[in-house]
């Protein structure tokens, strides 16, 4: 019995870019990608994200391929996080693991995942979370760096001597900030 991949594009066709020009050279060569495949004996489906919960009518287990994709406001990836979570919660193997694509430009779950794993930088920065004020008051630090959950660039970052500048901060910010 072969191994069953399935590749899953972005709703241009693409696998990781977002270009297809040749001088570009990013992302995967899907047609490549399959010929490979095919050579280690791989049984490879490709599908959008529109239609990738057919797998779920599959009863061979699948190895399946994705990368994210970014969009104004977000409502693209919020699907391709949909799609990737109930396709991990049924026998096929996602990779990435959801949690995972989930932490993808979510940095607070993404420091609360490198937390949980045994990271040699784990000395070098400890991390607190707090998501009220009562909570942050229970961090004995003297001063309080933040992130914003979507936070990609420079600006999204914010160190803080007390609550009321970190408040302050969240009112001037560009993003939302989640509230507890």
């Amino acid at each position: 019995m072969s191994t069953k991949v399935a590749l899953i594009t972005d709703y241009l066709g693409r696998f990781g870019s977002k270009q297809k020009s040749k001088t570009y050279r990013s992302g995967f060569d899907i047609e490549k990608s399959i010929e490979i495949f095919h050579k280690h004996n791989c049984q490879v489906k490709v599908f959008n994200f529109t239609n990738a919960l057919e797998l779920l009518k599959e009863k061979d287990t699948y190895f399946i391929l994705y990368t994210s994709s970014e969009d104004k406001g977000g409502h693209y990836k919020s699907f391709i996080e949909d799609s990737i979570h109930l396709l991990s919660l049924s026998h096929h193997i996602c990779i990435p693991e959801y949690i995972f694509l989930r932490a993808h430009n979510n940095k607070v779950f993404m420091e609360m995942l490198r937390t949980h794993y045994d990271f040699k930088d784990k000395n070098v920065f400890k991390s607190k979370f707090a998501a009220t004020k009562e909570h942050q008051a229970n961090v004995e630090e003297s001063h309080i760096a933040t992130k914003l959950r979507k936070a990609i660039k420079q600006k999204d970052f914010f160190l803080a001597d007390e609550w009321n500048q970190l408040q302050e901060f969240k009112k001037t910010s560009v993003h939302p900030v989640d509230r507890a």
